[in-house]
């Protein structure tokens, strides 16, 4: 997991931040990660890129499964083929934030809880909620996840609510 400032950071230097090796480090830079450490089942990993990008390794219970991990899915990121997806309503995200995060020059999709002028990579999450699975159910009508990959639209026509209906029925 990445707060929002240290995702967009991240992002404005892919490449620089993904070849920085992972250091690894006893607190967070953010007190409600400090917070949620003190919480959760296990003590998670923490780790810093390039000495300012926090992630914090939640489902991981070492720093040798989490630098095994990272380095397995780094080596494996295709960087002619990127899409990348930002919550903007949640984990430190601001309006600045989306913006910026909207100028990027690469497919991406921001999904916001209440609507944003002028982003044009929005998608406003009915029903908005932080649990990941009920998000994706939650934005699927209302998203063309097939058009998006495919370099068109990230706005669900007709046709593509109804075939997500048929293909998700589940979906409210």
């Amino acid at each position: 997991m990445l707060s929002a400032p240290c995702y967009l950071k991240l992002l404005s230097k892919p490449q620089y931040y993904l070849a920085q090796p992972l250091a690894f480090q006893a607190q967070s830079l953010y007190q409600n990660i400090n917070e949620l450490q003190e919480r959760w089942a296990h003590r998670f990993p923490i780790a810093l890129l390039g000495g300012d990008v926090e992630i914090q390794f939640l489902h991981y219970h070492s720093e040798e499964e989490a630098r095994a991990k990272w380095t397995r899915r780094v080596q494996r990121i295709n960087w002619d083929n990127i899409f990348i997806k930002f919550d903007g309503s949640k984990d430190y995200a601001t309006p600045e934030l989306v913006k910026t995060f909207d100028a990027l020059p690469m497919p991406r999709l921001t999904l916001l809880s209440e609507p944003q002028a002028d982003i044009s990579s929005a998608v406003v999450v009915p029903r908005y909620t932080i649990d990941g699975m009920q998000q994706f159910e939650r934005v699927l009508p209302h998203f063309d996840l097939v058009g998006w990959l495919n370099g068109g639209s990230i706005y669900a026509t007709t046709g593509v609510q109804v075939y997500n209906k048929l293909l998700f029925p589940v979906i409210g």
